[in-house]
């Protein structure tokens, strides 16, 4: 009887093994089934994320990599100029550091140190009102044949690219 139930709990231990080898075989020919289904609508979503990578986060991006070295020069002019009563000035009064580097750079008769920062804000700033209009507006990007924007749309996107005040 012992020798009976012995080979019984095998039996039963080789039964759940290939139990477990046929469900992992159906579950591999469903998702090959699943996937050969599905794969047309993937790819079509992928190419889309594509496009939506190089037309806005590229550029958002750029922006960010365009702001901080404005940001790391705005604070060098300060220090240089001003020092650290300046710096004070710009991080904790408000202004901000690129406007007070640009005043410092004037005040000390500094005109390419004015100009890079007031470069570096107009290129920061237009990079990333471009990178929005191409997130609000794709259809209206010069790809698609269009460039014309209503009144409401043109509200919509200024009301998304306002900075967020310091108040």
């Amino acid at each position: 009887m012992k020798a009976l139930q012995t080979v019984g709990g095998y039996l039963l231990a080789i039964t759940v093994l290939l139990g477990f080898v046929f469900l992992g075989a159906f579950w591999l020919l469903g998702v090959t089934w699943v996937s050969v289904k599905i794969v047309g609508y993937v790819s079509g979503a992928a190419v889309y994320a594509l496009l939506i990578c190089l037309l806005v986060l590229l550029p958002m991006s750029v922006s960010l990599i365009f702001g901080l070295y404005t940001w790391i020069f705005g604070v060098l002019a300060i220090a240089a100029y001003w020092g650290g009563p300046g710096l004070i000035a710009g991080l904790l009064l408000g202004p901000g550091i690129v406007p007070v580097g640009i005043l410092a750079s004037i005040f000390s008769s500094d005109w390419t140190s004015a100009g890079v920062l007031t470069f570096g804000l107009v290129i920061t700033c237009g990079s990333r009102l471009f990178a929005l209009r191409r997130a609000i507006f794709p259809k209206h990007a010069p790809a698609h044949g269009g460039d014309k924007i209503d009144k409401a749309e043109a509200e919509k996107f200024w009301e998304a690219a306002q900075m967020p005040s310091h108040a």
